[in-house]
Formats: C-alpha cells, sequence, structure tokens
C-alpha cells in the first residue's frame, strides 16, 4: 500500500529524469540509496531509498523525501492515531479505504 501511496505522487511523465547520488550504509543493515527527481526545469526532489537485503532480495523498506520525511514514520504516526481513536476495526476500515481508492485510480 505505501508504494501504491507514493506512486500517486507522480501523477503522470512530463520529461521528469530520476539521478542517483549516492549509496551509504544506513542503520540496521540498510543501504540508503539517494536518489533526486529532477524537472525539466532543473528543480529536484530528493528521494532517498531505504534498502535492505531479505531472503536474498532487496526491498525498498522506506522513502525518505526531501532528506527528511519518511514515508513509513508518517504512515505508522497515522495508523497509531486511528488505532488509538477507533479500535482495531476502525484501523481495518481505513485500510480497506485506502485500499479501494488506490485501486479506483488504475
Amino acid at each position: 500500500m505505501n508504494i501504491s501511496t507514493l506512486a500517486t505522487l507522480f501523477s503522470g511523465y512530463s520529461g521528469q529524469t530520476f539521478r542517483t547520488r549516492a549509496q551509504k550504509k544506513g542503520p540496521q543493515e540498510t543501504i540508503i540509496v539517494g536518489t533526486e527527481l529532477v524537472d525539466p526545469d532543473g528543480s529536484t526532489v530528493e528521494l532517498d531509498y531505504v534498502t535492505k537485503q531479505t531472503n536474498g532480495k532487496w526491498l525498498i523498506v522506506d522513502v525518505i523525501v526531501d532528506g527528511g520525511i519518511s514515508e513509513l514514520t508518517v504512515r505508522k504516526s497515522e495508523y497509531s492515531l486511528v488505532l488509538r481513536q477507533k479500535g482495531i476495526q476502525g484501523l481495518i476500515d481505513v485500510l480497506n479505504s485506502k485500499a479501494d481508492e488506490l485501486i479506483s485510480r488504475e
């Protein structure tokens, strides 16, 4: 669901390119792959992919936008609040609703 949510940020292609900046070791045996999304006008958005090898496959476990906004942390905070306010059924309802919305955009 996080991947689908991130994909909605890219509503279309208008000449943007991705540029890899660097790779570095991160916490807990992760590798952080720094990239930039470059618009044709030269403006950039930093997207750092936190990757981890699991069962022989490299997986993206988080995306950090503009050097500090962790998608995983944002979702964890959002879901924790729903869980506290509406309980497990409320969280299930929110997740199902988000999944339905993402599917309807395809």
